[in-house]
C-alpha cells in the first residue's frame, strides 16, 4: 500500500463517488470502502477500463520523494489538464490503443473466415463453401495481407498480456489483492490456444508436408471430424462460441453497441455456425488419394 501522506492526498481527490473520472473517453466510477485509516478505491466492474486508471503519484507539497514517479514524469500524460492531478503513463495509453485498433484489422479477416467456413456451409452447402474458401484464400494468403493479419493478432495478444501483467502488479500495490478478470478478457485467454492449434493444423502442417495450402478445404476439416469426432466437435464448438462472445462483447465496448443487440446477433450466428459444422462433419466423401494426403497431414499432429 502507498504511504499515508500520498494515499491520503490521492483519496481526497476521489472523495465523491458521484463524480465519474473520465480517462480516454472511459467513465470510471470509483467505490470507496473504509478500512481503518485508509480508503480503498475499487475500479469499474468492467475491469479492463481500469487499464487507464492513473497510478498514484506523491503529493509534491508533502516533501515525499518517489524516484520511479519522478523518473517517469516526462513520459506521463496529464488527463485532467490541471496541476497536481493523477497522470496516465504514455506507454500504457499507447498499449491500450494498440490493443484496441489491432482488433479491427484482425476482425475483418475473422468475419470473412467465419462467413466461408460456418455460414456458407449452413446456407449453401459444403461445395459452395469450398469455392468461397478458394476465392477468399487468394486475398488473405497474399504475403502482405497474411503478414498484416498475423501481426495484428500478435499485437493484440502481446499488448493485452503486458497490460494484464501491469494491472495485476498494480492491483496488489493498490488493494493488496488481485481483482477479478472480466469475461471478455477471460474468453480471450481461453481462445488463444485454440486459435493457435487451428492455425497450426490448417496452415503450418500443410506448409510442412505439402509446401503450400492448395489442397486444404472444408473437406480437410471433414476428414478431421471423421478421424476424431469428439475432439473435433469439442474444439470447433468451443472456438466458435468463444470467438462470438469475445469479438461481440469486445466490439460492443469499443463501439458502444447495445449489449441486447450483440446478444441477439450472437445467438443467431452461433446457431448458424453449429448447423454449418454439422454440414462440414458430414462431408467426408472425397477421392481416396485426397483422404490419404489428409491422413498424412493429421498424422503429424
Amino acid at each position: 500500500m502507498p504511504s499515508s501522506p500520498e494515499w491520503a492526498s490521492l483519496s481526497a481527490r476521489h472523495k465523491s463517488p458521484s463524480s465519474p473520472l473520465e480517462y480516454a473517453g472511459l467513465n470510471l466510477h470509483p467505490e470507496e470502502k473504509e478500512s481503518g485509516s485508509t480508503v480503498l478505491l475499487s475500479p469499474s466492474p468492467i475491469d479492463d477500463t481500469a487499464f487507464l486508471l492513473p497510478d498514484p503519484i506523491p503529493d509534491r507539497t508533502s516533501g515525499s520523494t518517489d524516484k520511479s514517479a519522478n523518473k517517469d514524469d516526462k513520459r506521463e500524460v496529464d488527463e485532467n489538464d490541471g496541476s497536481g492531478v493523477e497522470r496516465v503513463p504514455l506507454w500504457r495509453l499507447y498499449l491500450f490503443r494498440i490493443q484496441k485498433y489491432s482488433s479491427y484489422s484482425f476482425a475483418t479477416f475473422l468475419s470473412m473466415h467465419l462467413a466461408t467456413v460456418n455460414a456458407m456451409p449452413a446456407l449453401l452447402g459444403i461445395d459452395a463453401a469450398d469455392n468461397g474458401i478458394v476465392l477468399a484464400r487468394v486475398l488473405y494468403q497474399l504475403p502482405l495481407v497474411e503478414g498484416l493479419v498475423v501481426g495484428s493478432l500478435a499485437a493484440h495478444l502481446i499488448s493485452g498480456v503486458v497490460l494484464r501483467i501491469h494491472k495485476i502488479r498494480r492491483d496488489k500495490s493498490w488493494y493488496a489483492r488481485r481483482l477479478k478478470m472480466s469475461r471478455v478478457s477471460f474468453t480471450g485467454y481461453l481462445l488463444a490456444p485454440l486459435v493457435a492449434a487451428h492455425v497450426f493444423v490448417a496452415r503450418v502442417l500443410p506448409l510442412i508436408t505439402e509446401g503450400d495450402s492448395s489442397i486444404i478445404s472444408l473437406r480437410y476439416i471433414s476428414r478431421g471430424f471423421a478421424r476424431s469426432p469428439l475432439t473435433s466437435w469439442s474444439i470447433y464448438v468451443a472456438m466458435l462460441g468463444l470467438s462470438i462472445y469475445h469479438v461481440g462483447y469486445g466490439f460492443s465496448r469499443w463501439l458502444r453497441i447495445r449489449k441486447h443487440s450483440v446478444q441477439i446477433a450472437g445467438v443467431i450466428y452461433f446457431a448458424l455456425g453449429i448447423w454449418g459444422l454439422r454440414v462440414v462433419s458430414q462431408g467426408n466423401n472425397m477421392p481416396e488419394w485426397l483422404a490419404r494426403k489428409y491422413d498424412i497431414i493429421y498424422g503429424m499432429f
